[in-house]
């Protein structure tokens, strides 16, 4: 069955906005092809869409708006074999509904979610996230009891989903920043939605840090995901294995940062974690935290598991991993020796006499490195005193940890309590 203006202008002729719905929808409902599980008719549904907006539109908001929700909700059911139908009418409906989209904005938001899930199920992630952005959410027009301050929040949570898969990190720190404040002002009512969000919202942020190279930060905030309360979940809505790459996530993050003291207090946290020891990068992390200085083969196997980001290559002609990598074994040989030649540390870091020089320069500049160079002699020394004392408050600290974890776990397990 097609349409024609005859048969609208017959069905708008009627008289009541109850009459004149229940005709156009017994018009339009054919064309659909949803009962008959068959292809939609593509130019009678852009002629019905036509027709509602620009003849009856505005004027009769009574009837366009309850045709145009109508719609927008049908063509959910079209079947997935005609997408290509089904773009072309998501398409054009945004483009006819826009322009008077404070009248229409309830099922203008149901067609954009509509076509980004259809970009979303062909992997056209920057189309997906186009036309979520499409949609200001900060616009009073959209809000509505189906679209409160929590759906809003997830619409921008969702647009920063999209743009991250295609690492467009610029993008979705927009819809992220957004966001923030929204997750601020979620009710108590709806505590555990905010909680769901939440966690969305902070493995969002935390990509987003480590596309950034804000590496230390984003280890942070993995970790924090990993190890998150599952009890205050409903039961499988947490996958395991999504808190093990989280963990993994943040363990590589930890490696790239940059060496220093705050950088081994989170390889410590990470190190005790008992699910640490069967990831992929443990070997690295153990040998970091450690002190340990680590071989090319350590590096080279490493870079394996690393996504191409982390791989860049820094002015100077390092890379991400070789910069991390090298400092941390510029801090290690720091523990080893008193005094070395530049010449021995070149060699035993793997870089140029330049480049080592440059190392340790940077690293004591910016306080991350007790030491000082005499470019006359060629000779870096190590003031070791401070890093003594940190490794012994480290020990203190790992000690007063594991304490505890027996202590929780000895409560957990028996009705005994303690007072520490």
């Amino acid at each position: 069955m097609s349409l024609n203006s005859a048969k609208l202008d017959k069905a708008n002729s009627l008289d009541g906005s109850k009459a004149k719905i229940k005709a156009f929808s017994d018009l339009l409902t054919p064309c659909l092809g949803i009962k008959t599980k068959s292809k939609p008719n593509v130019s009678s549904i852009k002629e019905f869409i036509g027709y509602v907006v620009d003849q009856i539109g505005e004027n009769d908001t009574t009837t366009s708006k309850p045709l145009l929700l109508f719609l927008s909700k049908k063509i959910e059911s079209i079947e997935e074999d005609f997408n290509d139908e089904l773009l072309e009418i998501c398409k054009f409906f945004i483009e006819r509904v826009r322009p008077k989209y404070s009248y229409f904005s309830g099922s203008l938001l149901k067609v954009c979610k509509l076509l980004a899930e259809i970009y979303q199920a062909d992997e056209d992630w920057t189309n997906a996230g186009r036309v979520m952005a499409s949609i200001d959410t900060e616009d009073q027009h959209f809000w509505s009891d189906s679209f409160d301050i929590s759906k809003r929040c997830e619409w921008r949570i969702e647009t920063a989903e999209f743009f991250l898969q295609n690492e467009d990190n610029t993008s979705a720190t927009k819809h992220i920043q957004k966001c923030r404040k929204l997750m601020r002002d979620i009710p108590l009512s709806q505590a555990k939605i905010k909680q769901q969000l939440g966690l969305r919202y902070k493995s969002c942020y935390s990509r987003i840090l480590d596309s950034e190279r804000k590496f230390l930060a984003a280890s942070v905030n993995y970790l924090e995901i990993a190890q998150i309360d599952t009890n205050l979940f409903e039961k499988g809505e947490i996958n395991p294995s999504d808190l093990l790459k989280s963990l993994e996530n943040a363990v590589t993050c930890a490696i790239l940062a940059k060496a220093g003291g705050p950088r081994t207090r989170v390889l410590a946290m990470l190190h005790r974690d008992e699910r640490s020891k069967n990831l992929k990068n443990y070997k690295v992390l153990e040998k970091m935290h450690k002190n340990m200085i680590l071989s090319k083969k350590d590096q080279d196997d490493f870079s394996k598991q690393l996504a191409d980001h982390h791989q860049a290559q820094l002015a100077g002609g390092l890379t991400v991993l070789q910069k991390a990598v090298y400092e941390h074994n510029m801090l290690a040989a720091a523990q080893l020796y008193k005094n070395i030649r530049i010449e021995e540390l070149a060699k035993l870091l793997g870089v140029t006499l330049i480049q080592a020089e440059d190392l340790a320069r940077i690293m004591i500049q910016e306080n991350r490195l007790n030491a000082t160079i005499d470019q006359v002699d060629g000779i870096i020394e190590f003031d070791n005193d401070e890093l003594i004392l940190n490794s012994w408050d480290q020990s203190i600290s790992e000690s007063l940890m594991s304490m505890n974890d027996i202590v929780d776990m000895i409560e957990s397990k028996t009705k005994l309590k303690f007072s520490i």
